[in-house]
C-alpha cells in the first residue's frame, strides 16, 4: 500500500472506505487475529485500555495518582502481523501516533508519555518515522516486546535528548533465554 493510503487506516479500521489498494476484507481478518488479545484485555479488567476512543488499533489512557498524571499509549505494530517473517512488513503509522500522542490541534500531551508495542523498531518497516514522531511527540519512555534479550537505550536526537528504550522483559518456562525484567 503506498503511504498515502496509511493515513487512513484509522478511518478504514473503524469501519469506513478501504484506502487505496486495500480489500475490504482484510480489516475483518485483522481484527479476527486480534480478538484474543481484546478478550484478554477485558478478562482482567482493563477495558479502558482497548483501541477505538483515540484510534482503532492503538489505545491511550491517563493515569492521575496524587494529582500527578502519567500517559500510557499503547501502538499495535502486530496489526499487519502474520507469521514469522513478518519483519519490516509491520506498520506502526502516522496515523496511529498522530491521534495517540497529539490532541486534535497537533499539540503534544502535556504530561510524561509512556509508549508500549510489541516490536522493536528495527522490525517496523516505517519505524525510523515512528521514532521521530515518537521523540517530537515529547515521549519519555518506550517499552516493547519480542526481544529475548534484554536491551536498554535511549536515543540521541541532534540536541541529546530523546526518549528511553527499553525491552519489557520475558519469562520462559525453558533455560534457552534467561528470565528478565526492566
Amino acid at each position: 500500500a503506498s503511504s498515502g493510503a496509511i493515513e487512513h487506516v484509522g478511518a478504514w479500521m473503524a469501519g469506513g472506505k478501504p484506502p487505496f489498494g486495500f480489500k475490504p476484507e482484510w480489516r475483518d481478518a485483522i481484527q479476527a487475529r486480534q480478538q484474543a488479545y481484546r478478550d484478554w484485555v477485558k478478562a482482567f479488567g482493563l477495558g479502558h485500555c482497548l483501541p477505538g476512543a483515540k484510534h482503532p488499533l492503538g489505545w491511550h489512557h491517563q493515569l492521575v495518582c496524587r494529582g500527578t498524571a502519567l500517559n500510557f499509549v499503547g501502538l499495535n505494530s502486530a496489526w499487519l502481523a502474520g507469521d514469522k517473517h513478518d519483519t519490516q512488513n509491520l506498520l506502526l503509522t502516522e496515523d496511529q501516533i498522530s491521534h495517540l500522542l497529539f490532541d486534535g490541534n497537533g499539540k503534544r500531551l502535556d504530561s510524561p508519555v509512556v509508549v508500549m508495542l510489541h516490536h522493536p523498531f528495527r522490525d517496523i518497516a516505517d519505524g525510523e518515522t515512528a521514532h521521530r514522531l515518537l521523540a517530537e511527540s515529547g515521549v519519555g519512555l518506550v517499552l516493547h516486546g519480542h526481544l529475548h534479550d534484554p536491551n536498554f537505550e535511549r536515543w540521541q536526537q541532534p540536541d541529546r535528548s530523546g526518549p528511553f528504550q527499553a525491552a519489557a522483559g520475558c519469562l520462559y518456562l525453558s533455560n534457552t533465554y534467561p528470565n528478565c525484567f526492566q
